[in-house]
């Protein structure tokens, strides 16, 4: 008689990881291990000795545990929006692992200070913004320090591949620590101190484009993750109505980055503006309610600016239209970021318009590069078929590189 079958198990092993001990996993004992990666979690064998995990939650942990996490404000949801960028971070991961090592953290200020901040702007007249005074701001404000590093960690791991998967892992960990500081200060923003919080705002919306841009670890965006990163970018404008704008161009580390800007006067000729015309009419057939913001006026609203916002690209330096075309997210209504959320057709082929306008502004080589093809791609897997006809247009004009003012109609 054949003796039974042994049951198949895996060698035990004593030095595997601690997030895969936890769950009774086996550990391949990479650096970091597999299943680690394959989560988006810090893994503990990339950050030296291993810690007890049962070490008391510290003062900072136990305030971060009841930080309000509402996007009802935009200046709110810039705290979840860090989580957003990097799935998988949490306080979790901050408690059972020590953080990256003083010369990482020496190698990413170096980073940014050398690299990341030229590609931030092109521009003389905001450069030492970037490159001294945010650092200099960071110094004293320890969650701007973490959301500068992860920013810097994110584009190191980018443009190292051999690197990608240690630094992507810190860029989450220095994410992780910038959103729980910044939680519990967000009550504290006032007209005299908001600068820190304005420029963490702003990487934090840069990440989360990163996101949507870089997918090489991941799949397509879905809608919903492009509209939480449009409230991220809304989160910075309302920061800066803490402040008098006209106060800007006066005083303070800001008023570089101040641009006077007259009203602009939509102009209604060319091919995109008369492309615009059709989504009138499309917008048009949906059934208006009773209430001043609905479906129907949220979509024409959302036109209306589009319209402007492609007028704004059209004049000045090269870099003055790249920043001036995210005008159209930052105008959007709650009620048309939420129709972009649950897949509203009308909504997803107006996000494909402006995908199409954004694609000449994309940077070369990193921030936003493939941004405008990931968002027409997650257009196209979100709407139903019997649409598709109308996202043609804008289709083509991005994948074959023509200018929206020289398609025709």
């Amino acid at each position: 008689m054949r003796p039974p079958s042994k049951r198949l198990g895996h060698k035990k092993s004593r030095t595997g990881c601690l997030r895969c001990k936890a769950r009774h996993v086996k550990c391949d004992e990479q650096r970091p291990c597999r299943n680690c990666v394959r989560f988006d979690v810090v893994c503990s064998l990339t950050q030296g000795p291993q810690q007890n995990s049962t070490t008391a939650t510290s003062p900072r942990d136990q305030a971060n545990k009841s930080s309000p996490t509402s996007l009802d404000s935009p200046v709110l949801s810039t705290q979840q929006g860090l989580s957003t960028a990097s799935p998988g971070t949490s306080s979790e991961t901050e408690s059972c692992h020590p953080s990256p090592t003083w010369m990482q953290s020496l190698r990413l200020l170096h980073h940014y200070d050398t690299v990341v901040c030229g590609i931030l702007t092109q521009e003389p007249a905001t450069q030492d913004v970037w490159r001294k005074v945010v650092p200099d701001i960071a110094f004293s404000h320890e969650f701007l320090m973490n959301g500068l590093l992860g920013l810097s960690a994110m584009h190191y791991a980018q443009s190292h591949p051999d690197q990608r998967r240690e630094y992507s892992v810190i860029s989450s960990h220095y994410q992780s620590l910038a959103v729980q500081t910044f939680a519990t200060k967000l009550q504290d923003i006032s007209e005299d101190n908001f600068e820190p919080y304005f420029f963490l705002a702003t990487f934090v919306f840069i990440l989360s484009m990163c996101s949507i841009a870089d997918r090489q670890d991941t799949g397509l965006p879905a809608p919903k993750d492009i509209a939480q990163s449009f409230i991220l970018l809304q989160g910075i404008k309302s920061i800066c109505e803490i402040k008098p704008i006209e106060t800007w161009s006066r005083d303070g580390p800001l008023a570089p980055l101040m641009e006077q800007n007259e009203p602009l006067s939509v102009n209604r000729t060319g091919a995109f503006q008369n492309r615009m015309e059709k989504l009138y009419g499309l917008a048009r057939d949906l059934s208006p309610t009773f209430s001043v913001i609905n479906v129907q006026t949220s979509c024409l609203l959302a036109i209306e600016s589009l319209r402007t916002t492609h007028t704004a690209c059209t004049t000045d330096t090269m870099s003055a239209r790249a920043r001036r075309i995210w005008l159209w997210p930052m105008s959007l209504t709650q009620v048309f970021l939420e129709l972009i959320s649950s897949n509203h057709h009308v909504a997803l082929i107006i996000l494909a318009h402006y995908a199409a306008l954004t694609r000449p502004f994309e940077h070369p080589h990193w921030m936003n590069r493939e941004w405008s093809a990931n968002v027409m791609a997650s257009v196209e897997c979100a709407l139903d078929e019997r649409w598709h006809e109308w996202i043609a247009w804008p289709k083509k004009a991005l994948m074959e590189g023509i200018d929206v003012d020289e398609m025709d109609l």
